[in-house]
């Protein structure tokens, strides 16, 4: 009997096997133990990783490269031009230092048209003296000095000229100049505007960023420096002698090169 039982025994457990997959490794369905131990080693895991992330992010960089000390900048999106020059044609101001200049010029234009007249007339009493027979050799000779004194005083007017007449030009634009400035300034911090530059520096601006006419109706009205406009009233000459200043070679028209020097020094 006990025989028998073995065998059946024996008979169920392999019945028992059989039905059970050759290659199962965890139990089907999961014991809570098994389901808790998966949990714990995702969670320390995640953990980790996020670890790993917070300490690279709180040393500025990513991990391999190092912290850029520099502050960041800002950005500014506005940006505008102003034409200098038409602020100086289209004020009250720029009107009246663009009148002073002209009669500046214009006197040294004078001076130099009478130095010309007195070289030509030297010169025909030149051929005058030297046609007679006989040759007053004093009078050539006073003729030649005379020639050369009136050159070199058309050479230093041509020389020096340039000089002190923008000297005299810096004197009256430096306060138009400082004002549009001020204006500019002014403008920029009230609407925020990142830059500001002159329009005759770019070669090309769009006119929705072009700021002249609000900073001609800033400038407006008013006069430039009242003592320089007060001596030329008076007829009175710039601040540098006429016979020291120049007209500005900045034109054909304005040249100072009247060709003084085309005829030769009389022979004595």
């Amino acid at each position: 009997m006990s025989r028998e039982l073995s065998f059946i025994l024996i008979g169920v457990r392999d019945k028992i096997g059989a039905a059970e997959p050759p290659c199962k490794r965890w139990p089907w369905p999961p014991s809570s133990g098994l389901v808790v131990n998966r949990f714990v080693i995702a969670f320390f895991g995640l953990s980790f990783g996020l670890f790993l992330t917070v300490l690279s992010g709180g040393c500025g960089a990513p991990p391999g490269r190092a912290a850029d000390p520099r502050p960041s900048l800002p950005s500014y999106d506005k940006v505008g031009v102003v034409d200098v020059g038409r602020v100086m044609r289209e004020t009250s101001k720029g009107q009246q230092i663009v009148a002073l200049l002209a009669d500046a010029e214009r006197q040294i234009q004078n001076r130099l048209a009478d130095l010309r007249a007195e070289l030509e007339t030297i010169a025909d009493d030149v051929e005058t003296v030297q046609a007679a027979v006989p040759r007053d050799e004093a009078r050539l000779s006073a003729l030649a000095m005379e020639y050369r004194a009136t050159t070199e005083e058309a050479q230093g007017i041509r020389d020096l000229g340039d000089q002190q007449l923008a000297e005299y030009r810096m004197e009256l634009t430096l306060p138009l100049l400082q004002e549009v400035e001020e204006v500019c300034e002014q403008l920029g911090r009230d609407e925020e505007y990142g830059l500001i530059v002159d329009r005759t520096a770019l070669a090309f601006a769009d006119e929705a960023v072009d700021l002249t006419d609000r900073v001609i109706s800033e400038v407006g009205g008013g006069s430039a420096s009242g003592a320089l406009i007060r001596e030329a009233l008076r007829g009175g000459a710039p601040s540098a002698p006429s016979d020291a200043l120049q007209v500005p070679s900045t034109s054909p028209s304005h040249s100072p090169n009247l060709n003084l020097l085309e005829l030769d020094p009389p022979a004595p």
